[in-house]
């Protein structure tokens, strides 16, 4: 499948050539200079506490002609008009498309700038940057705020550029589709990260990408969902998430009535759909079992590949029980792969051959055993941090150290589970340990699966006190040994609502 990302930056390297040869650095930067200083991007985005429950998503409207894949999509385009209208009905900013494969033009961001079409709502520049003049141009253009998308930066490219755009006063929407995009993103010191629902080299959409990637984000930043955003109920479902904006284009391009959509999408609602806890189901060896849980709408399946473990499955069984999975259920739910201490090159046979969405690692595996691992197979890495039956919320010290190793982890890429430690026991243990210092580590918004210990009966308790991301069972569910359909269908009802 051709990669069209590639063949955008491709024409871009040779427009920005064409662009600088005509307009020589020093004289971009000397009209960047005159521009009036730029408006807040990040703080239009925020809600503040009162408005939090009735307006929790901002909408970034965006002045959009045409896609790549969908073709001409306004035929009456008019971007000074579609700003008036996107500012006069409640945007709290205003992205547009500068890019000729969208059949935009810079010309259309200054024209709106001139006019003064977009009220006090900032602009974002949304293009294919990566060179400082790009930068300035934007500036010189009248731009608020810039994209930089990670996919097409090296690390220390993006550095540079947030660094410039903070000289020019501007913002920028760091630009995220994987979890190593956005460890780099926040690695580079993005304020505002944007989750693109689309893959850019497929086109392909998916809001599952910002479920997948929003916990991963801390809560200081700004996050804005992209691409695939078409009603108020997407806003509540996204809201629920923890995401604080939206960009929208293609949604109020093709409305009949563009006023009426950008009304229907920053409308007060009663209060933001809650974030669901997402639920993986461990341990599992039948297709029987899978499917109960897939029916019951678990997000994960857990499958276990440490050697002598009783739950256990080798690896051509957990395929034959994939692929009949895959075939009611192509996309949902994830399927993980449990291993502990065991060689990369064992994981990565594995993982392909399954094939595996995550794999969890439950033994001693560094960060840095993680990377490559990344490396090696770009899968989802959950983490397993065990905590010892006498840890307890009140030891600062022993909170600190794990907070430490926690941060470690998701810097090295992985989402965390928390589960009590059982001298000689890796992987589940089925028994709990002090919830209070889940609740601490969520207090500092991190995000985490739970374990050990849980129960249809006790998890949404669980929920409640240590406000995890997700929770994670495998004994639980579970009548001598074996898993129980009417177990699993309880345990997920009753973390779902909590």
């Amino acid at each position: 499948m051709p990669n069209i990302l590639d063949a955008i930056v491709t024409a871009k390297r040779r427009e920005l050539t064409h662009r600088q040869a005509r307009e020589p650095l020093a004289a971009i930067r000397q009209r960047a200079a005159a521009q009036p200083a730029p408006l807040n991007f990040a703080a239009a985005l925020r809600s503040s506490a009162a408005d939090r429950r009735r307006n929790p998503v901002r909408l970034i409207a965006e002045v959009k002609k045409a896609s790549p894949s969908r073709g001409l999509l306004c035929p009456d385009f008019d971007p000074v008009q579609l700003a008036q209208t996107y500012a006069a009905n409640g945007a709290s900013a205003i992205s547009v498309l500068t890019d000729a494969h969208f059949q935009g033009e810079p010309a259309h961001l200054a024209a709106i700038k001139a006019a003064g079409a977009a009220g006090n709502a900032p602009i974002l520049r949304k293009d294919f940057l990566f060179a400082p003049w790009q930068l300035y141009e934007t500036r010189a253009l009248g731009a608020d705020a810039f994209l930089l998308i990670v996919a097409i930066l090296a690390p220390s490219r993006l550095a540079e550029l947030l660094a410039l755009g903070r000289e020019l006063g501007m913002t920028a929407l760091v630009e995220v589709h994987t979890p190593a995009e956005t460890q780099t993103a926040l690695a580079a010191g993005a304020a505002v990260i944007g989750i693109n629902n689309r893959d850019l080299r497929t086109f392909q959409t998916d809001l599952a990408v910002t479920a997948e990637l929003a916990p991963q984000i801390p809560q200081d930043k700004v996050i804005v969902s992209e691409s695939g955003i078409f009603t108020p109920q997407h806003l509540q479902q996204l809201g629920g998430m923890g995401v604080n904006a939206v960009l929208v284009g293609e949604a109020l391009v093709t409305a009949p009535d563009t006023a009426a959509k950008v009304r229907a999408l920053t409308a007060p609602v009663p209060e933001a759909a809650p974030a669901l806890t997402v639920v993986k189901i461990c341990g599992i060896q039948h297709l029987s079992d899978a499917q109960v849980a897939a029916q019951a709408g678990t997000d994960y399946l857990g499958i276990i590949f440490v050697p002598g473990r009783r739950r256990g499955l080798n690896p051509d069984a957990a395929a034959n029980l994939v692929a009949s999975l895959r075939a009611a259920y192509p996309q949902r739910p994830r399927i993980v792969g449990l291993f502990a201490d065991q060689p990369l090159d064992d994981l990565t046979s594995i993982i392909q051959s399954v094939p595996l969405d995550a794999a969890q690692l439950c033994g001693q595996e560094t960060p840095d055993y993680c990377r490559q691992l990344q490396a090696q197979t770009p899968v989802e890495i959950i983490k397993v941090l065990h905590i010892p039956d006498t840890a307890t919320a009140t030891d600062i010290v022993a909170l600190t150290a794990l907070e430490t190793r926690l941060l470690a982890y998701q810097a090295a890429g992985c989402r965390i589970t928390l589960d009590r430690l059982v001298t000689g026991l890796q992987g589940g243990t089925g028994q709990s340990f002090d919830w209070n210092i889940a609740a601490a580590l969520a207090q500092k918004g991190h995000q985490f699966l739970l374990a050990g210990g849980l129960t249809p009966d006790n998890v949404a308790a669980a929920i409640a006190q240590a406000h995890p991301w997700g929770v994670d069972i495998s004994t639980g569910v579970e009548t001598n040994g074996a898993k129980d359909p009417s177990k699993i269908r309880q345990f997920i009802h009753q973390a779902r609502p909590a």
